[in-house]
């Protein structure tokens, strides 16, 4: 896998429990991402997520082809500690213009937006310089 400082981090996120019921929705912004005109994949970029039981991750490499060098802009989102289980094989996204919606699906059927108000997402920073690994 590529090294942390090669990814960029999305100019923004919300995560909110307006979709579907029995699932979160969590909006990642990716400025310069565009949709195919048909079905809910991207025209410019791939998309990797990893879905776990209490995390996941979001991957995205965009490619600019007007650009000479056709550099990849990649873009990474990394939840550590979700306030609760989600069911993996049950989550999916869609992609608009300049961003991603995930679908989380909630294994119990609680109520997270205490914790979405309190803190959001990121439950869990790690610290490089105190880190619990070292």
């Amino acid at each position: 896998m590529a090294e942390e400082k090669e990814f960029r981090h999305p100019l923004g996120t919300t995560a909110d429990e307006d979709g579907p019921s029995g699932t979160v929705r969590v909006t990642v912004i990716i400025p310069g991402l565009k949709k195919k005109l048909i079905g809910d994949k991207a025209s410019n970029a791939t998309i990797d997520t990893k879905f776990e039981e209490k995390s996941f991750c979001i991957l995205v490499t965009m490619k600019d082809e007007s650009k000479k060098d056709k550099k990849e802009e990649k873009y990474k989102y990394d939840i550590k500690q979700l306030p609760d289980s989600i069911v993996p094989e049950k989550c999916s996204f869609k992609v608009k213009k300049d961003q991603v919606v995930l679908y989380l699906r909630k294994a119990k059927d609680r109520s997270w937006s205490r914790e979405l108000d309190d803190t959001g997402l990121e439950t869990y920073i790690e610290d490089k310089a105190t880190s619990h690994l070292d």
